[in-house]
């Protein structure tokens, strides 16, 4: 490496290359990831080596310094967190050597390293009996249609939480043979989703004549979730206020003792 190498900060091109991931329609979460992984490994040089981020230098950080804090993710965090920070990793130097050339070998370098693989948990669903029962526990009220359908979407759609709140009434189309949703997952990449059966198609559009009554559908531009509001409702808690609503009375669920961080596990929200 040059004398140069001594003297640049290893973290010069962080706020370069998180601008770049936005120009690129990287999805904000995944820029918030990846800059909270950067920050993770600053973090870690900082307690290991007792470094200030002026004294991280493109000179100190090696191969070797890197997969020493790989293996210590990997020692104290899952393996998709580890593949996580592997990969940022591997993004900031990709991008940090365009601009500096000392740092193409540690790209290179940085190439053998090898994502593990993640293996799915095994029987982490529902029946669709399990699901018909949850479906039949909302009480006859306009809450418990919102209910319904909120639990209903997701699991007829599989849309992730996010996603679920920027689709717009005129994002579920009715008309026609088939019947489907679009949907806007990471990086805003589009997908259609068809709708599975005429049970769908019964909730939304009784949701729509208690939340969506003011507009027309074809053109509703607001967010479907928002019902009568201009903005979403916060959906993530919905969920769980909805599951709490269809089963908190059901002893053998026990569904008001479990955390709400375990109730999103069993609805498949986390």
């Amino acid at each position: 490496m040059s004398k140069n190498s001594q003297t640049v900060m290893f973290f010069k091109y962080v706020r370069d290359f998180i601008h770049d991931m936005r120009i690129e329609l990287k999805s904000e979460r995944t820029v918030e990831t990846y800059r909270q992984s950067l920050n993770s490994f600053r973090k870690y040089l900082s307690e290991q080596y007792s470094k200030g981020v002026d004294a991280i230098t493109i000179d100190f950080v090696s191969d070797k310094v890197i997969r020493e804090y790989i293996g210590w993710v990997s020692n104290h965090s899952s393996v998709g967190t580890r593949n996580v920070h592997l990969a940022a990793l591997k993004a900031y130097v990709k991008y940090a050597a365009s601009k500096n050339i000392d740092l193409t070998s540690l790209q290179i370098s940085l190439a053998g390293l090898k994502h593990k693989k993640v293996y799915p948990k095994r029987h982490n669903w529902l029946s669709k009996d399990q699901i018909l029962l949850i479906l039949e526990q909302p009480k006859p009220t306009k809450i418990g249609v919102r209910d319904r359908f909120i639990i209903l979407f997701l699991f007829s759609t599989g849309a992730r939480l996010n996603e679920m709140i920027t689709v717009k009434a005129n994002d579920v189309i009715t008309d026609g043979k088939h019947p489907y949703v679009r949907l806007f997952g990471k990086g805003d990449k589009p997908r259609i989703v068809p709708v599975p059966d005429d049970a769908f198609l019964e909730n939304f559009r009784y949701y729509c004549e208690l939340f969506h009554a003011d507009g027309n559908l074809d053109t509703h531009s607001r967010p479907l979730t928002a019902g009568n509001r201009q903005a979403p409702w916060p959906c993530g808690y919905l969920a769980v206020e909805a599951m709490n609503n269809m089963l908190g009375d059901q002893p053998a669920r026990k569904w008001d003792s479990l955390s709400e961080d375990d109730k999103l596990k069993f609805l498949g929200l986390k």
